[in-house]
This record gives structure tokens, C-alpha cells and sequence, in this order.
């Protein structure tokens, strides 16, 4: 392969990726009890907390590199239909037929619309939630590009800062007061937020003093995020608030770490090994759930210290085991002319 120079490409892009592609396959591990181990339940939690991060991540990435772009918006669409669009629907039906088992009588003619009018009403799988938002955030692309090309720092802060006050803050307020806040705010709701802080905090420099803050608030809100679920677990009803990825304390700790994650220089000949699994991350990405299905059923009960051994060190075995397998399946995929384009 001929790879880029350090000096050609920001590699801790593509450590990023990976790193998050890799916490999402860890933070479904815990979804199956035969291949995360038997316990302490301490570091079952202690990894899913750290796990908080991988989503927002993805949408810190897709920002910095999307919003910043100068195309016909024909041309971003186009690459989005094959990148995105085709894998996801393709992937939908895989997962209705093989977890599913939603086509009994084979794919009819009424079997395809219904398959359509599905995945039209949501995901066909758990993980499949986060194209819907992805595409979503695509179609508003453009507008929010014209926004972004004549906005200063000082803009895009103001808009982070309102979508932080809007969802994290309200979300804290109306979770834990009886106040219920009645202004529309629509606009500026979901992952947007993370989506256009990729593009301000990409852009920030990184000085000592902000990595040493920015160091600080990612310990601080690990700490709470981790205690907050541990002592939650142990509640007569589990409240996930401080777990979701909209939450203050993910938002902060997500924020932190893009932040430091920026200072990440690879060493160039790790470039061999690193650009490979950027490029499969899509792909592990939809496969691996079904990975996952497969490990629980069947490497469970020939090894059986996957489901025995302590969490501490099965959780990231077992996560490593599965994102490694599911890198080498998508990257033999990616070499076949025509199944190429469903894992890009």
C-alpha cells in the first residue's frame, strides 16, 4: 500500500475513529452476558462508562471533516448514497433476515415493500439507531455548511453553547425539578451539537493550559459518570439518565476527550497497521453485532473462561477478539468487486 506521509494526513482522525469504532463494539459487549465475563460488576461498569464517548465521537469526526468541505452539494450526496445509504439499507435487511427471521415465504414482492416500510419506521437492529440520525444530519449538511463557511469562532461557540443550555442543562432541569421549559427549541435538539462542535473544537489550538483543562474536566466527569451508573445499578430502578450520550456529563467528557485525542501523533510506521482499520471502521461497524451473536452462541460454550473469567479481563479480550474478526471479515469484503460497497 502506498500511504500518506504524516505530514499528507491527520492521523489522529483516523486513531479516533478506530478508538471509537472500538468502544461501540465494547459498550455491546455487556448486551451479551456469556462473553463479558462473571463480574466484578465494578468493571463491567467502569468500561461501559469509558464507552459513553464512542458515539459523539463519530459525530465530532464527521463535523471537523464535513463541515469545513467546499462541494457541489450533488457531488456530497452522491458520495453519501454509496458511503452510507447503500450499507445501510443492505445491512436493514440482513439483520431482519438473519436475527430477525422476518422473510419466512423468501423475498417477495410483498416482502420487499414491507421491508421497506420497516426500516422507513426504524432501525432493524439496535445499532442501526445511529444512521438514522447520521442521515438526518447528511440532508441538513449543505445548510449548515452555508452557516459554517461565514461563521467565526465567536458564531460557532454561541451555537454550542445554546445547544449545550438547550439539551444537557434542560435535560438536567426537567429530569430533576418538577420545572417543565415550554419554548420550542426543535431546531438545535439531538446530535447537531456534536455534529457542529467537531468543527469549533477541531479548530481550537491546543495550548498546555487548555489541554491540562480539558484533561481535567474528561477525569472529573469519568469519575461522576462512572459513580453516578455504579450507585444507579444498585438502585430498586435503574435511572440511565447520566448514561445517555446527550447527557451534561457525557457531553463534557465527550468534548474533553476529542479534545486530547487531537494531540495523538502516530508514529508513520504505524500508518500500515492504523489506515487499514480507519477504512474498515464503517464496516465493523454494522457487522459487528452480528459477531457478537455469534461468540455468545458458540465460542461461549467451547471456552468457557469467556464466560467465567473476571470482567477486568474479559470485556476488552472479548471487545478485541471481536472488533479484530469483524476487521478481517469487512476487509476481505472490501477486496470483492461488488460487496465492496456495502462495507466502504
Amino acid at each position: 500500500m502506498n500511504m500518506p506521509s504524516l505530514s499528507q494526513r491527520k492521523t489522529w482522525i483516523d486513531f479516533t475513529r478506530v478508538l471509537a469504532t472500538f468502544l461501540v463494539v465494547m459498550a455491546h459487549v455487556v448486551l451479551y452476558p456469556q462473553v463479558m465475563g462473571a463480574g466484578p460488576v465494578w468493571s463491567r461498569t467502569l468500561y461501559y462508562t469509558l464507552t459513553r464517548i464512542g458515539v459523539p465521537l463519530f459525530f465530532f469526526i464527521s463535523g471537523y471533516l464535513l463541515l469545513s468541505k467546499v462541494e457541489d452539494w450533488g457531488v456530497f450526496f452522491k458520495k453519501r448514497v454509496l458511503k452510507v445509504l447503500i450499507p445501510f439499507l443492505v445491512w436493514s435487511i440482513v439483520y431482519m433476515a438473519v436475527l430477525n427471521h422476518e422473510y419466512p415465504d423468501g423475498l417477495t414482492f410483498q416482502a420487499v415493500i414491507a421491508t421497506f416500510e420497516k426500516i422507513l419506521r426504524g432501525p432493524r437492529a439496535a445499532h442501526l439507531w445511529f444512521f438514522y440520525v447520521l442521515i438526518g444530519l447528511y440532508l441538513f449538511t449543505p445548510v449548515l455548511r452555508v452557516f459554517t463557511a461565514h461563521a467565526s469562532q465567536r458564531d460557532l461557540l454561541y451555537f454550542c453553547v445554546l445547544w449545550f443550555i438547550v439539551n444537557p442543562v434542560f435535560a438536567l432541569i426537567t429530569h430533576f425539578t418538577s420545572i417543565n421549559i415550554g419554548f420550542e427549541f426543535e431546531f438545535i435538539t439531538g446530535y447537531i451539537g456534536y455534529y457542529v462542535a467537531g468543527l469549533y473544537f477541531g479548530r481550537i489550538d491546543l495550548t498546555r493550559k487548555r489541554l491540562a483543562v480539558f484533561g481535567a474536566a474528561f477525569i472529573f466527569t469519568f469519575i461522576f459518570t462512572f459513580l453516578a451508573i455504579y450507585i444507579g445499578q444498585h438502585q430498586p430502578k435503574y435511572d440511565k439518565f447520566f448514561e445517555d450520550y446527550l447527557g451534561f456529563n457525557v457531553a463534557i467528557m465527550s468534548i474533553s476527550a476529542f479534545m486530547l485525542l487531537r494531540k495523538v501523533q502516530l508514529p508513520e510506521k504505524t500508518l500500515p497497521f492504523v489506515l487499514p482499520l480507519s477504512s474498515a471502521t464503517l464496516g465493523i461497524y454494522l457487522v459487528h453485532i452480528l459477531a457478537l451473536e455469534y461468540f455468545n452462541n458458540v465460542l461461549a460454550v467451547y471456552v468457557p473462561f469467556m464466560r467465567l473469567g473476571s470482567s477486568i479481563f474479559i470485556m476488552p479480550l472479548t471487545s478485541i477478539i471481536v472488533f479484530l474478526a469483524c476487521f478481517v471479515f469487512v476487509f476481505a469484503l472490501q477486496k470483492i468487486p461488488i460487496l465492496k460497497y456495502i462495507v466502504p
